[in-house]
C-alpha cells in the first residue's frame, strides 16, 4: 500500500468514514501490539467484543505485582502460533483510536473468544458478539487476570457492571 493510500485510509478511519467503505476481510503476517490490538500490513485491528490490559498494566497475583498487559500480550503472539492472521471489520462497530474493530482468526483460532476464554481479556457486554459466557467460565476457573487481583479501568466495569477485584 503507498503513502497516499495509507493517508487516505487512515483519513477514512480516524473520521469514521471506513464503515461506508466495502468491508473487506485481511489477512497476512501480524504484528502484535498488545492484548487486544494487532496490526497486519500497516493496518490497525483492534479485536472487537472484548477490553485487554493497556501494554505498561500491572496486576497483581499472590501479593506479588506483575506486568498483566505484557502477559496478555505474548497470549495473543501465542495464540496466533506464527500463523497467518485474517481479521474481518465488524460493520457499524465504533473504531477505538486508529484501530478497525474486527473478528480475528489464526487457522481455526478465534482469537477474540480465545482471549476472553483464557482470561486475559474482558467481555465488552455492551456488544451483540459478547463474550460474557467465556469470561463468566475464565472467572470461576481462575484463569488468567482473574488468577488475582486486577483493575481495568473505565468502559468494561462500567459496561458489565461488575468489579474486578
Amino acid at each position: 500500500m503507498g503513502v497516499m493510500s495509507r493517508a487516505l485510509a487512515l483519513a477514512l478511519v480516524l473520521g469514521g468514514l471506513w464503515p461506508a467503505l466495502a468491508l473487506a476481510q485481511v489477512e497476512g503476517p501480524a504484528r502484535v501490539i498488545d492484548g487486544a490490538t494487532l496490526a497486519i500490513g500497516g493496518q490497525r485491528f483492534g479485536l472487537h467484543g472484548l477490553a485487554a490490559p493497556a501494554l505498561d498494566q500491572s496486576c497483581r497475583r499472590m501479593s506479588q505485582a506483575y506486568q498483566c498487559g505484557q502477559v496478555a500480550r505474548a497470549m495473543l503472539w501465542e495464540l496466533i502460533g506464527g500463523r497467518d492472521v485474517s481479521c474481518v471489520p465488524v460493520e457499524g462497530a465504533a473504531a477505538v483510536g486508529n484501530a478497525i474493530p474486527a473478528i480475528c482468526s489464526a487457522g481455526d483460532v478465534n482469537l477474540n473468544e480465545s482471549m476472553v476464554g483464557s482470561g486475559w481479556a474482558l467481555a465488552d457486554r455492551t456488544v451483540e458478539q459478547g463474550y460474557g459466557a467465556l469470561e463468566d467460565d475464565a472467572r470461576e476457573a481462575g484463569r488468567g487476570l482473574w488468577s488475582g487481583e486486577f483493575d481495568l479501568a473505565g468502559e468494561h466495569q462500567q459496561a458489565s457492571g461488575q468489579t474486578a477485584d
